[in-house]
């Protein structure tokens, strides 16, 4: 029998959940709505290129698991990605809400493509990672478990915000 993971563990690994999912939340909800209305692009448009940017992960998943599992270093094989792809991301967002003046269809696919990928790189090793952290099944589903709570957190949050605002 292995060691039980402590409840710390099992938290901190789990709260990356919560800031994954207060960036998830706004960028399906309200970025459609601003580049469709705000910025004139046809919700037509903006609803192929969420698909297409979508569409990457049919590359991007396999690849960056196949990546994570046999990536070497001395802090382990999935932290490096979360530390690595973070700028990524947030790269994304900032371009996605923050937009250039001028924006076209282009710019929308290319910012949020650099979002969905840097999420990938961040997601797919750190549920990797969760998986790792003990070998046996009810230790992997408390740990999935606290995950997917700080998930629901985060979209509650996120889905209050426009409450608190108002």
């Amino acid at each position: 029998m292995s060691e039980v993971l402590t409840r710390k563990t099992i938290y901190a690994h789990g709260s990356l959940g919560l800031p994954l999912a207060v960036i998830g939340y706004p960028l399906s909800i309200w970025i459609p709505a601003h580049y469709s209305g705000g910025l004139g692009i046809s919700l037509a448009a903006v609803g192929t290129i969420l698909m297409l940017a979508r569409l990457t992960d049919v590359i991007t998943d396999p690849l960056m698991g196949e990546i994570s599992d046999r990536w070497r270093t001395r802090i382990g094989r999935r932290r490096p990605w979360l530390l690595i792809c973070a700028p990524v991301m947030m790269l994304g967002v900032y371009k996605l809400f923050i937009p250039d003046e001028g924006v076209g269809i282009v710019y929308f696919l290319i910012w949020l493509a650099v979002f969905f990928l840097g999420s990938t790189m961040i997601a797919l090793p750190h549920r990797a990672w969760g998986a790792e952290l003990s070998p046996e099944y009810h230790q992997r589903s408390r740990v999935t478990a606290a995950r997917e709570i700080y998930v629901l957190v985060g979209l509650m949050l996120a889905a209050a915000v426009p409450m608190v605002i108002e």
